[in-house]
């Protein structure tokens, strides 16, 4: 079986974010999406398009910038087309992909989570330039794992700089201090707020600088006169001026430098996703204080699942202690929690049956479950030691119980199963979510239901007669 943290969502909507190279304008931006807004639109089961290019000065949103545009798209009749979300995903992922240029493009669904893709790959070192050299090999590996989809690197070209290097001896044989020349570039290049306006109670700046056509280019900034005299002295003259590429960013987790390669998982669960991924980065040359380590939803994975293994035995124990205490005995309960491996039988069965990965869902399910299928085998137990403190034999009395029991067990069953069948077909919103759960109670208490009515009177008849006074 798969394993998964939670079902993904699908809703007939997703999410494509579209990057290109640091420093590109809004307009070009803006322009650049216009080609994939038009081939997401002329598939025929899309409805809507929206694209949001840049980000708003008061946005909280650290992830965006005049080189970024996210595009929504919804999909037509949700309740029919997210049984083929994937298809039409996979579809408007090869024609997008054909068609974009320098572009990077990444697909995602709506996420429970505040991380967004399912696979996250920290790298951990101390050189950045040799971080961004092992990433990218780290990148194209990963990339060739079953199951990966829209892998990026975090590390990415940086904005364009330029580098004005003065040269201090010309400047002071001319009699001009360093700290003018970065005034006068601050002034003509930001400008300065001469005044303020104000209008309506707000306070308006208004700032004063070069005009935008004059300084349109770095050859116009080469040409910028560094003083206010008869003769212009242009900047050219006293520094050397070179355009170079700054870094993007610098992440650090717990104080150590760190690149983060994030993918999505599609068509396989996260679990064996994340063992080929560990598999795979071994063959990865890397500097020996180097080493990688996974993050995202396959962390929380593995923290979920040790919370709710713990919650299981925990119910296990407590249904134990309050069926010693309705018995007065140590081994009839224990005869009675035979019933709860005969319910994950069933469980195992239907979750491979169905194609359903072991998710959180699932083991909420089975927690249900413990308290739930001990029902029958209770109700079994009691009247069997009924009829034998009426003085009948233990072989009779398990023949007799079995036989008065077994309807009222048929019927409590069926009504719980029965009740459970709306949520196994649902089709609406979170219906992903809920039909994990509802195969498992299902499946479980039916299981657990026909192989009780065998097994606990084959185990009281071996072991019942030491749980008797």
């Amino acid at each position: 079986l798969g394993r998964e943290l939670i079902p993904p969502m699908k809703q007939g909507e997703f999410t494509m974010r579209m990057e290109m190279r640091a420093g590109t304008r809004l307009e070009d931006t803006e322009k650049a999406t216009e080609k994939f807004e038009s081939i997401l639109l002329a598939h025929p089961e899309v409805a809507s398009v929206s694209v949001e290019v840049g980000k708003e000065r008061s946005s909280g949103v650290t992830q965006g910038g005049e080189n970024i545009a996210r595009f929504a798209v919804t999909l037509k009749d949700p309740e029919r087309t997210t049984a083929i979300q994937d298809r039409i995903l996979e579809e408007l992922r090869q024609q997008v992909l054909a068609a974009a240029r320098d572009e990077l493009l990444t697909f995602s669904l709506p996420s429970l989570f505040s991380f967004k893709t399912a696979l996250e790959i920290q790298l951990y070192g101390e050189n950045q330039q040799e971080l961004r050299r092992v990433g990218e090999r780290a990148l194209e590996v990963i990339k060739k794992v079953p199951g990966v989809a829209d892998a990026e690197l975090s590390v990415k070209p940086g904005y364009p700089e330029l580098l004005i290097e003065l040269d201090r001896e010309l400047l002071a044989a001319r009699g001009i201090s360093p700290g003018q020349i970065a005034q006068r570039l601050r002034t003509e290049v930001q400008g300065n707020v001469a005044t303020r306006f104000s209008r309506a109670g707000e306070k308006l700046d208004i700032r004063v600088r070069t005009d935008k056509d004059l300084l349109a280019s770095v050859e116009d900034l080469r040409k910028l006169s560094v003083t206010d005299g008869p003769v212009p002295i242009p900047l050219s003259s006293v520094a050397r001026i070179e355009v170079r590429e700054g870094p993007s960013e610098i992440r650090r987790v717990d104080q150590k430098q760190v690149v983060i390669i994030s993918a999505n998982v599609e068509n396989r669960d996260l679990g064996a996703v994340s063992e080929d991924i560990e598999a795979a980065l071994r063959s990865v040359d890397k500097p020996e204080d180097f080493f990688f380590a996974l993050g995202g939803q396959n962390r929380e994975l593995n923290t979920a699942y040790k919370s709710l293994q713990f919650a299981l035995v925990l119910a296990l124990f407590l249904v134990y202690v309050v069926m010693a205490s309705q018995f007065e005995s140590l081994v009839q309960p224990a005869l009675v929690m035979f019933s709860v491996p005969l319910a994950f039988v069933g469980v195992i069965y239907a979750l491979y049956f169905t194609n359903t990965n072991l998710s959180v869902m699932v083991f909420l399910g089975g927690i249900v479950l413990a308290g739930i299928v001990v029902n029958n085998a209770i109700v079994l137990v009691d009247y069997i030691n009924q009829l034998r403190d009426r003085g009948m034999s233990r072989r009779d009395a398990i023949v007799q119980a079995g036989t008065v029991r077994l309807r009222p067990i048929l019927m409590t069953t069926l009504t719980t199963v029965l009740g459970l069948i709306p949520m196994f077909l649902a089709t609406g919103e979170g219906s992903e979510i809920r039909r994990p759960m509802a195969i498992t109670v299902m499946a479980g208490l039916s299981s657990s239901t026909l192989l009780t009515l065998f097994v606990i009177p084959m185990v009281y008849e071996l072991f019942g007669e030491r749980g008797r006074k």
